[in-house]
């Protein structure tokens, strides 16, 4: 039965579309463990990896407060022992959520996958607010500091030319 239901989504791409209900059972080495219509699976969220082990603990805690759990098959997937799904959290899409966060990244950028602009979009609007941090920080640091530097190149050539004129003082007064 397993086989059949991942030869039915990768073969026929109108059925890709469709959803299937599985029940949640455990995550190990990063694979999310689950049944679906009385089978084992061992499934991979298709399409994006985490940035730590800490990701992992939010994908477990997400899929246990979730009430209806469902996957989804993108028809780019290849049939394997774990397979890559969309999964979906009474009805969002986990992938989504996990990339808005900025638990995990796109892995590869392919406009062919199904959900492709819904996670680049998920994942540019955590990117926009670590950018607009960031550059903040700048604006407040970099006129502080400028006129510093002015300041103290300004004291370093004051005290410069007023020890040349010195020894030019002393020269002429030895030649005297």
């Amino acid at each position: 039965m397993k086989l059949c239901i991942i030869l039915l989504a990768t073969l026929f791409p109108f059925l890709s579309r469709t959803r299937y209900d599985v029940e949640f059972q455990k995550i190990e080495n990063q694979k999310i463990e689950v049944i679906s219509e009385k089978n084992e699976l061992s499934l991979s969220l298709f399409n994006i990896q985490m940035k730590n082990d800490h990701g992992w603990m939010v994908v477990e805690q997400l899929i246990k407060d979730a009430d209806h759990i469902t996957m989804e098959i993108d028809p780019t997937t290849q049939l394997k022992k774990d397979l890559s799904v969309y999964l979906f959290l009474d009805g969002k899409l986990l992938q989504e959520e996990l990339l808005e966060r900025g638990i995990a990244y796109i892995s590869i950028r392919n406009p062919k996958y199904t959900y492709e602009r819904q996670m680049e979009k998920a994942e540019k609007k955590t990117l926009c607010v670590i950018g607009k941090e960031k550059s903040d920080e700048k604006k407040f640091t970099i006129p502080v500091v400028a006129p510093i530097y002015v300041f103290i190149i300004f004291i370093l050539w004051i005290y410069l030319l007023k020890n040349i004129r010195n020894l030019y003082r002393r020269k002429k007064n030895k030649n005297v």
